[in-house]
């Protein structure tokens, strides 16, 4: 019953669709310890071998574990003695684009230098100006360290959490990460909520009807390969996808596609693709969606000039006119009437959005003819362009416009999200990882503040709640905007994300100095763990049991295997909370079935992958038999799959063979456009595609943030581009005259790897300004400028282009904030030090709403590659 073809294999079994690569040369022993891993630099290895310093060395798959949303690229590490020598992609099998190879990045294949940088933590540390008595919270950033024991840094742990828990309660603690689910059994912790990447996709999607992931709203790549046309706004996959998804949309091109692109800059995917170029304004997709709907209504006749697709509108959608309005709501309030300005006296023409978003009317008219129903248009953004506030009707604009022109459920046509891993690859993950066994622990607490207020909230001791919602779901959802206190004395930070990925890095660091006491779990100093008190060092991926994910592109699993041992004094997440544990009077049990290996062998074992009799009935991916249970050491059942274990760990991926036509075809909304009534939208009350949706207006206004309208309308926008005047109508540009918006770069990840010495060689992270607002100030690539916001500055070198729309500043997310005391500024370049001081609507992630002024900057500023790594703790002779 096996579906496997092994690329070693010289024949194929019956129904051969999953296809793994070919077996590495060797692999390590699943049983017995992992190779020991030295405990000095790679270079140091290499220098010492005489000889071949390759000789005896073996390719593995190892971890990438970026969370670009492609890490489930092949990642092979040429390993030798607990070294990883060098790093290589995908080469398991011939490229194609039915089978194409997973082939990862410069990020990724930069790990190695990651792993074993000049500056991994290497032991506990203790902040010498802290004691249980005088927390000297003033010098958190500024303070020398010591070296401490694991026994004494958990001890402390223990101490600074019970007092807190006995003083204060368990809610004045504020945490994240693997600690949770101890101090859930201590009484609970207050928690944070945010829409994440998604910007304001999150919650708009769950009522008016639409899907804020490409999983469901983007066409599969061979379907994609169909389009005559692909609009593109806000898309950069060169850059954040630029592995296997950057290839996808190369395919398309080559199938002859036309592309144009609707951004404030002409990135390089636009480059790559050809694209033609029309510039807008940062956030303001909105304004030249509705000047299209103008065109298409006041143009269309569906006998000569068929510009909309009238059945789908009145089969598949609610709100477009006023003989759609849903009951009890006001036949005026349609949005056909609201375009033409019917009762609100203001036509949405190409001349009023030009003015809103900067691009020419021409254009804007241009563009509606190219959307065409009778042309196989797919229209696909990005969460970009939503991670702005006051855009929460920016899913409905999308959704409207392609219920408009009726790219919708056909082939060749999409229109929506196509990011992340499912750039240019759209439709259900056909692999999906099993449960690590592990028991949930449920929070006692609902206490849960947004991140766009986090920071305040802590310092004013008052935040809005609405509900408990920690998580991309949104499950516990209750606006009722209640007014609650909060009082944190404690901050357990374990990752970058307070400090990097959070709002206003300003305040935080302001908080963070308030604390009576802060705990980081890191494996380089970063910036939550130079403002800490106590920093415990932890394991990479590449120092644990393995990692299974499939995260990645649809078609594709990966399994990693472990490298090395623990660096230095180096434990695992879970190890912290396995030491932590006896001291609370807990066992290791309470919070984990077993080692990290068996929880790893448990996401094995439950893995799965869509049957392709049907294309969507999960069967079970890996046969595993009793002597894998017995070299392994766990508990397990033999079972039977498709891909033997021993192959799956030796390789480290499992892809599925797609062809044109096949069970795994992904149109979006196919079965919805046949038949909506026996195939409602899941996302609303009325079952269609909601153009006006009082649920959504309803809910989202109710959170307390501003009132949202129920219909699809242009709305002025918190640090939006009206922000940057003082007198918009007169065109008076105002004291903050630039918009700042961020882009995901080649260098870093989720602000992961910005300590990387070659990226930032490699890679430079500029202010990146237009050539006509550089001229007016005077400044010419590689001057150093000062960018300050409402919320704060960052001084950095500058890059002048063409490609970029005047009035607007790129800061390309990613950079670790490192305070100057000469410039009072930040020159990490942490483009979450500009963000901030504003909630709207549901609460929206604003990190591309900034406003900023500028200057240049006169005093010195070093290049990040000149920057000499930050170590801790140095022991003599080191």
């Amino acid at each position: 019953m096996g579906y496997l073809e092994q690329a070693t294999q010289t024949t194929v079994s019956r129904r051969g669709f999953v296809k793994a690569g070919a077996a590495a040369a060797a692999a390590t022993a699943l049983t017995g310890a992992l190779a020991g891993c030295s405990p000095q630099s790679e270079n140091a290895v290499e220098l010492s071998e005489t000889g071949n310093p390759e000789e005896g060395a073996t390719w593995i798959p190892v971890a990438c574990w970026l969370g670009c949303g492609t890490a489930a690229c092949r990642n092979m590490g040429l390993v030798k003695d607990g070294i990883v020598l060098r790093q290589k992609s995908d080469d398991s099998h011939e490229d194609s684009a039915e089978h194409p190879q997973r082939r990862g990045c410069l990020r990724g294949r930069s790990q190695r230098k990651h792993v074993f940088s000049a500056d991994r933590l290497k032991y506990p540390m203790k902040r010498k100006g802290w004691s249980p008595d005088a927390p000297n919270g003033e010098m958190r950033g500024k303070d020398e360290w010591e070296r401490i024991s694991w026994d004494e840094a958990l001890q402390i742990i223990h101490d600074e959490l019970q007092k807190a828990i006995d003083t204060y309660g368990p809610a004045s603690i504020l945490a994240h990460g693997e600690i949770t689910g101890l101090l859930n059994k201590l009484g609970g912790y207050t928690t944070y909520w945010s829409t994440h990447s998604f910007g304001s996709y999150s919650l708009s999607t769950r009522f008016n009807g639409y899907h804020h992931h490409g999983k469901v709203t983007a066409s599969d790549r061979l379907s994609m390969a169909k389009s005559e046309t692909v609009v593109m706004f806000g898309v950069n996959p060169a850059w954040s996808g630029c592995g296997t998804q950057s290839w996808y949309w190369q395919q398309v091109k080559e199938a002859g596609a036309k592309f144009i692109a609707v951004d404030p800059r002409y990135n390089d995917s636009y480059a790559m693709l050809n694209a033609e170029w029309i510039p807008i304004y940062p956030g303001q997709d909105d304004a030249l969606i509705l000047g299209l709907a103008y065109v298409l209504i006041t143009e269309d006749d569906p006998a000569s000039n068929p510009l909309i697709d009238w059945d789908f509108l009145s089969r598949c959608t609610i709100g477009f006119d006023a003989d759609s309005m849903p009951e009890g709501a006001d036949p005026k309030e349609n949005f056909r009437d609201y375009v033409l300005g019917t009762y609100d006296g203001t036509p949405k023409t190409p001349e009023w959005a030009s003015k809103l978003c900067g691009a020419s009317p021409e254009q804007i008219r241009d563009l509606a003819y190219e959307l065409k129903p009778e042309k196989k248009v797919s229209i696909v953004t990005s969460w970009a362009p939503a991670r702005r506030h006051d855009t929460d009707h920016l899913s409905q604009m999308f959704m409207t416009l392609g219920s408009m022109t009726g790219h919708f459920g056909k082939e060749g046509h999409m229109c929506g999200i196509c990011c992340d891993a499912m750039t240019a690859d759209g439709g259900p993950r056909l692999f999906s990882t099993g449960s690590s066994g592990n028991p949930d622990i449920e929070n006692a607490l609902d206490e849960c503040i947004n991140t766009g207020e986090l920071w305040e909230s802590v310092l004013k001791g008052e935040y809005t709640f609405n509900g408990r919602m920690p998580g991309y779901g949104f499950d516990n959802l209750n606006p009722i905007a209640e007014k609650r206190s909060c009082d944190i004395h404690v901050l357990y930070a374990t990752g970058i994300g307070w400090l990097g990925s959070n709002e206003d890095i300003s305040k935080g660091i302001e908080v963070f100095r308030k604390m009576d006491f802060v705990v980081a779990h890191a494996w380089a100093p970063n910036p939550p763990a130079i403002y800490a008190d106590i920093v415990l060092p932890v394991t990479t991926p590449w120092e644990r049991a393995g990692r299974i994910s499939a995260d990645g592109g649809r078609d594709t699993i990966t399994l990693a295997q472990p490298v090395c041992d623990p660096l230095y004094e180096a434990r695992s997440d879970q190890d912290v909370v396995r030491g932590l544990a006896p001291l609370f009077g807990f066992k290791e049990e309470d919070f984990y079935c077993g080692s990290e290996k068996q929880q790893l062998f448990n996401q094995i074992a439950g893995s799965t992958v869509f049957d392709p009799a049907d294309g969507e009935t999960p069967i079970p991916l890996v046969t595993i038999t009793q002597d894998d249970i017995d070299e392994w050491g766990v508990e397990g059942e033999p079972q039977e799959g498709q891909v033997a274990l021993k192959e799956f760990w030796e390789t480290g991926v499992v892809t599925v063979h797609r062809t044109d036509g096949d069970t795994y075809t992904h149109i979006p909304f196919k079965a919805f456009r046949e038949d909506p009534e026996a195939n409602p939208s899941e996302n609303s009350e009325s079952g269609k595609f909601e153009i006006y949706s009082q649920k959504m207006g309803e809910t989202l206004s109710a959170m307390g943030y501003g009132e949202v309208s129920p219909l699809t309308v242009y709305k002025e926008k918190a640090m939006g581009y009206e922000a940057t005047f003082s007198d918009f109508a007169a065109g008076v540009k105002g004291e903050y005259p630039f918009q700042v918006f961020c882009l995901k770069t080649l260098r870093d990840v989720a602000s992961t790897m910005d300590n990387v010495p070659q990226l930032r060689e490699t890679i430079e992270n500029p202010v990146i300004m237009a050539a006509a607002d550089a001229k007016d100030l005077g400044i010419q690539t590689g001057d150093a400028v000062k960018v300050t916001s409402p919320t704060g500055a960052i001084v950095r070198k500058v890059s002048v282009t063409a490609r970029q729309m005047p009035g607007t500043l790129v800061v390309p997310w990613g950079g670790w904030y490192e305070y100057d005391e000469a410039a009072q500024a930040d020159v990490g370049g942490a483009s979450n030090t500009l963000t901030g001081g504003v909630v709207t609507g549901q609460g929206t992630s604003g990190y591309n709403s900034a406003i900023a002024k500028v200057e240049k900057y006169t005093g010195d500023i070093l290049n990040d590659v000149e920057k000499a790594p930050v170590v801790f703790f140095e022991e003599d002779g080191e």
